[in-house]
């Protein structure tokens, strides 16, 4: 049985067929490092991942929070973020043949931190298409959710020190000189 603790290494897993007409879901053979080796899992992918649906037989997926579902019994997984996946193309460019890469094809991203018990929904557009390019760059490698929250929290960073005690209004008139 699962271990209910959930763990953020990364399993190496090997891909078996897509799960369903859904296209956030494939299945894969449990690696040997886990404690449920040569067991099935429905994983889950986010839309940045949906490539991974389209692999072939024996492909390499890495995963992480492998359980048990409580309702249904099944085994449940997370796809790695794309850089853990040795398939990604952009990754680790001049570490593989081209051949044996796979083109993702992502949808344009939306910076949306979503909502968390502890933070408030943050909804921001980007119209610069430089801006666009280096926050999609970014999202190919990690989640759309994790590079907003990277680019947010280094824009805040480089504000002066003096400007932690500013009002929105004084912020507003620092970003806007």
């Amino acid at each position: 049985m699962a271990s209910a603790v959930f763990s953020h290494k990364p399993i190496r897993c090997t891909w078996l067929r897509p799960g369903n007409e859904k296209p956030h879901f494939c299945i894969v053979l449990v690696g040997e490092e886990h404690e449920n080796y040569g067991e099935t899992a429905i994983c889950n992918l986010n839309p940045a991942q949906y490539w991974i649906k389209h692999l072939k037989d024996d492909n390499v997926v890495y995963v992480t929070n492998i359980h048990r579902s409580k309702e249904s019994g099944k085994l449940l997984c997370d796809a790695s973020p794309n850089a853990f996946q040795p398939l990604f193309q952009g990754v680790a460019e001049g570490f593989r043949k081209k051949e044996d890469a796979i083109q993702a094809e992502l949808p344009t991203p939306k910076l949306e931190i979503v909502s968390d018990s502890n933070f408030r929904r943050i909804d921001t557009y980007l119209n610069d298409p430089q801006q666009i390019q280096v926050f999609e760059a970014l999202a190919d490698h990690l989640s759309i959710k994790h590079a907003g929250h990277l680019l947010l929290t280094y824009a805040i960073r480089c504000l002066p020190k003096s400007g932690q005690g500013w009002s929105g209004e004084g912020i507003n008139a620092y970003l806007t000189k």
